[in-house]
């Protein structure tokens, strides 16, 4: 998957999160509560200051700061082809749409736009779409590096096997 691959998917993963925030801006935020799917799923407008699950409470620069600082290595990471799994690829680019669209909202508004509510199902805090690709985004790559480095370690051993075989053959 090339690098403008990897923009295009995160530039579309972004648009989606954005359109929803505008979405919940127009639509939720003067209800403030939208049963979606009774007792699963509701949409409720919150403003969130902090970081997952309210850490780094009021610190907007500090966490713009670190975001940037994740998109940009992903990005370089992307760029210099030091990940070259698709999957990889893909996670990443999750991770960079979920981040810049947390930050363009820390930007823009001074907090994040929360919405997406399953507090009826798990006593969960409310979370938005960019928050959903960050998370898995960031599971699926840690999935597919055991994956990857399972992979790796099953070569070397049957290499390291072959080579074995080899000098046993050249013994006899």
């Amino acid at each position: 998957m090339s690098f403008i691959v990897c923009l295009a998917i995160s530039a579309a993963v972004f648009v989606l999160d954005q359109l929803s925030k505008i979405w919940v801006l127009q639509n939720v935020k003067p209800v403030p509560t939208i049963k979606i799917i009774p007792g699963l799923l509701n949409f409720t407008y919150v403003e969130n200051t902090g970081a997952a699950f309210g850490i780094f409470e009021g610190q907007k620069w500090l966490l713009i700061v670190i975001v940037f600082a994740v998109i940009a290595a992903a990005l370089w990471a992307l760029y210099s082809n030091k990940v070259s799994g698709k999957l990889e690829r893909l996670c990443i680019s999750f991770i960079i749409a979920g981040g810049l669209g947390n930050v363009v909202d820390r930007i823009r508004y001074g907090f994040v736009v929360d919405f997406l509510d399953i507090n009826e199902l798990f006593s969960y805090p409310m979370f938005n779409v960019a928050d959903c690709f960050v998370v898995a985004g960031a599971i699926l790559l840690v999935i597919a590096t055991l994956f990857e480095d399972n992979k790796k370690k099953k070569l070397a051993e049957e290499v390291l096997q072959e080579e074995k075989n080899a000098e046993c053959d050249n013994g006899n």
